[in-house]
């Protein structure tokens, strides 16, 4: 797929890049083309909506969206299975208006979440005896992003709102949580501020432009989930390896 730079950000676009990283300082989103100041100094929740991807069309911005947040190089599979629904979409759309009639003139992709629902893994829960036996499950979100014009305003926050109602429904489902790269603060901070707990730090788990990075593991408990105890770590361990099965998550 061809590429046009739209704009150059005097600023740094995603703080998921490394710290030196000068590539990603390009806008390559269409939606930037469309984003004033008015618009910006009037956003109000009312102009966005939150849904899952149905568009093809919404598929192909998220893609271009996707190089502006991450370092990752995402597979065509990743956004296959977007559009199949096996990874789960949310986005934000967001409506453009006439700043004189306040009639809606279009619609763009300003924030975006990929999440699927997983095994559970006795690494990341405290279970009794008898949750060894269950069939709990946990939910992993693989991206989060909104574009750099309307950041600060909620809107990641609005997202991860309404995967917890959803997650509300599934009693079976303990936590949701990620990784997030030992050098983005910002995001380390958001989520701490959502009620994320910092779980453990695994070693170089990234490999960016040929380089290591360590991942930070957070996880939100839900649905009478609970954290893991540290005293109790060699007992996890010990059954971990008796019931394989339940530790898929690496």
């Amino acid at each position: 797929m061809e590429i046009v730079v739209s704009k150059e950000s005097k600023e740094r676009i995603s703080d998921a890049f490394p710290p030196t990283d000068e590539k990603q300082r390009f806008l390559i989103a269409r939606v930037h083309d469309d984003i004033t100041e008015a618009d910006i100094d009037n956003f109000s929740n009312e102009d966005i909506e939150i849904q899952y991807l149905s568009d093809i069309n919404d598929l192909k911005e998220i893609r271009l969206l996707h190089k502006e947040w991450f370092p990752v190089d995402y597979h065509d599979n990743f956004y296959k299975s977007m559009s199949l629904g096996y990874t789960k979409t949310l986005i934000v759309l967001w409506k453009k208006r006439s700043l004189e009639t306040k009639r809606i003139l279009r619609t763009h992709v300003i924030g975006c979440m990929t999440f699927e629902e997983r095994d559970f893994s006795p690494k990341y829960m405290n279970l009794s005896f008898l949750d060894w036996f269950s069939s709990y499950r946990s939910v992993y979100i693989m991206t989060l992003g909104v574009v750099k014009e309307f950041r600060k305003k909620g809107i990641a926050t609005l997202l991860l709102r309404r995967l917890q109602e959803e997650v509300s429904c599934k009693p079976n489902v303990r936590y949701i949580y990620l990784h997030v790269i030992s050098y983005n603060t910002s995001a380390q901070a958001f989520y701490e501020k959502n009620n994320f707990l910092r779980l453990k730090m695994k070693k170089n788990h990234y490999n960016i432009d040929e380089k290591r990075y360590d991942a930070i593991i957070y996880a939100l408990y839900v649905n009478g989930g609970r954290p893991p105890r540290p005293f109790c770590s060699c007992i996890r361990r010990a059954f971990a390896k008796i019931f394989g099965s339940y530790s898929t998550l690496s």
